[in-house]
């Protein structure tokens, strides 16, 4: 349950955001999916453990593990009966949504058997402010349905997968994972009997991330792999350090003659990300999806004694851009001691209380080398706080 706990939390804060899809009514709350924006909450359905999705004429069917159905909903998608579009392309830039893509366009008579591609867990955003969504995928879709395993950030990484359609969406239960670790996401088709096909898309080695559908007759013809964001703050601090990410040892595999494949690229935002392809084929590809460099993070100022209570900073976007770009700021309390009525009973207590801070700017960022003293009889920083000559590092929070 840790993904809806996320996005409930998420969605509480940012559901005044522009949304990519129509409220289904008025006071309907909308939480954001990879790869079709923002959908209706009720629309979004969890997949028990050994659960299932089949289609059932033009219903999708949601099954438990004993095979009772949980949930119905239509299929929405002419693609689930005649396989004619790939994965819809977007022409918007958005603030929020698809970043970056790699694309495999497919044809409709040359279905994939199979995809897989590896990526590794990132290092997590340097702000976590709660309720930045990323998302990284491969997936393979036809038109209006994308089926995809996902590594996803809300608070930290987990990765499901994920099975998105035009009129609702099913995703398996989230599994936590870690920075570094490496991820292969993996998507087969699989021909069960002349009218019977089973899609699954899963994690390697990484239990509880598989999700099962079975349909008619091969339908997925597309392939992409994407990064997508919402409710980021243009600042880049909420996104990883790391300034690129490699979907590599990409495969995808056909019903039928392989054709030759050729990804094509598309920057919905390329000041937040592009992508470029080191390798085309359907065997040992490799695209790179390329970030920004993160901005400059200073420390300015913490209040209260110890220094640990509503500490701020600012960003500068380049290092070039950094007032004093190798400075430090230490400071410490100017104490006194206030005597008190004593609470616990008759007498007066002593209480060392804080009056003030004596602050040094360093030349140096290891609090080294040429000071200037910053002096501040009131236990409030903020006017140092917007000195160009105070942004930077505290080493010492003493």
């Amino acid at each position: 349950m840790l993904y809806f706990h996320s996005l409930l939390l998420f969605a509480a804060v940012v559901r005044s955001f522009p949304t990519a899809s129509p409220v289904e009514g008025p006071s309907e709350e909308m939480i954001p999916v990879p790869g079709a924006g923002w959908r209706p909450k009720s629309s979004v359905h969890e997949i028990p453990h050994g659960g299932q999705v089949i289609t059932v004429g033009d219903e999708f069917h949601l099954l438990d593990a004993g095979g009772r159905v949980l949930h119905t909903m239509p299929t929405g998608a002419p693609s689930l009966k005649d396989p004619s579009h790939n994965i819809s392309a977007r022409t918007t830039k958005y603030t929020e949504g698809w970043v970056t893509t790699a694309v495999w366009d497919g044809t409709p008579s040359q279905p994939i058997s199979s995809s897989k591609a590896t990526w590794t867990v990132p290092s997590a955003p340097q702000t976590n402010w709660g309720f930045q969504i990323l998302y990284y995928f491969n997936g393979i879709g036809a038109d209006g349905v994308i089926f995809q395993p996902v590594l996803q950030f809300t608070f930290s990484w987990t990765v499901a997968s994920w099975l998105v359609g035009p009129t609702g969406v099913f995703v398996t239960q989230s599994v936590p994972v870690k920075p570094g670790q490496v991820l292969n996401g993996v998507m087969t088709q699989t021909k069960k009997s002349a009218t019977s096909w089973t899609l699954t898309s899963s994690f390697t080695g990484i239990a509880n991330t598989t999700l099962s559908m079975t349909y008619a007759s091969p339908m997925y013809i597309g392939w992409a792999s994407a990064f997508e964001q919402y409710g980021v703050r243009m600042n880049h601090l909420d996104y990883p350090a790391d300034t690129s990410m490699t979907f590599s040892n990409i495969e995808l595999k056909f019903i039928g003659t392989a054709p030759t494949v050729a990804y094509r690229v598309i920057n919905y935002l390329p000041a937040q990300g592009t992508t470029t392809i080191t390798t085309n084929g359907g065997a040992a590809a490799k695209t790179v999806m390329h970030f920004p460099a993160p901005p400059v993070k200073l420390m300015t100022y913490c209040e209260w004694y110890n220094f640990t209570v509503a500490c701020d900073s600012v960003s500068y976007p380049t290092a070039a851009s950094v007032p004093l770009a190798t400075a430090a700021i230490q400071c410490k309390t100017i104490d006194e001691q206030v005597f008190l009525p004593g609470t616990g009973g008759p007498g007066i207590s002593a209480v060392n209380v804080t009056v003030g801070y004596n602050c040094f700017l360093y030349q140096n960022a290891n609090c080294t080398g040429s000071k200037l003293k910053v002096d501040k009889s009131y236990p409030d920083l903020r006017l140092v706080s917007f000195d160009d000559t105070a942004r930077a590092w505290s080493c010492n929070k003493a």
